[in-house]
């Protein structure tokens, strides 16, 4: 739901002049009564772009043994919202390393994505996933190997 200070979009909208002139398409101004009770009305996450999950079949074979349905949703929602969160790896071609906590499941339930973002086409290449518990970095062999997969991409 959209609220308006403190008034939902519904309760507001006959008594809210908006101005024409905001160059945003997802915040519009407006005042209630008073010439300067200026509000703000906006859509939360407006600017978030579809991004599209390309998956690597090693990928999904990992993920669908370490997190539910949901849980991978939340996971992606969060890549959604900044995909440039996960570190850098190191001499690995643009791969990062995301740390996720899956919710409930503490530190000790943690997972580590690898993943590999292309920002002018929206698309992040799932690469791999493992517990933390397993392993904490990947070897150097393992980050040449990714490192020339997404060469190709």
């Amino acid at each position: 739901m959209i609220t308006l200070c403190r008034m939902t979009l519904r309760e507001a909208l006959g008594e809210i002049e908006f101005s024409s002139c905001s160059n945003i398409p997802f915040l519009l101004t407006g005042h209630i009564g008073d010439e300067n009770d200026w509000c703000f009305l906006y859509t939360p996450m407006a600017y978030i772009m579809i991004m599209e999950f390309i998956e690597t079949p090693t990928f999904t074979r990992m993920i669908t043994a370490l997190l539910a349905e949901e849980e991978y949703r939340e996971l992606q929602s969060v890549l959604m919202e900044d995909p440039s969160r996960g570190d850098v790896i190191k001499d690995g071609g643009g791969i990062r390393k995301m740390r996720y906590a899956a919710r409930g499941r503490g530190k000790s339930g943690g997972i580590r994505v690898i993943y590999y973002w292309i920002k002018d086409n929206h698309q992040v290449y799932m690469l791999v996933a493992y517990p933390k518990s397993k392993k904490d970095t990947l070897s150097d062999k393992e980050i040449a190997i990714l490192r020339e997969f997404v060469k190709e991409l």
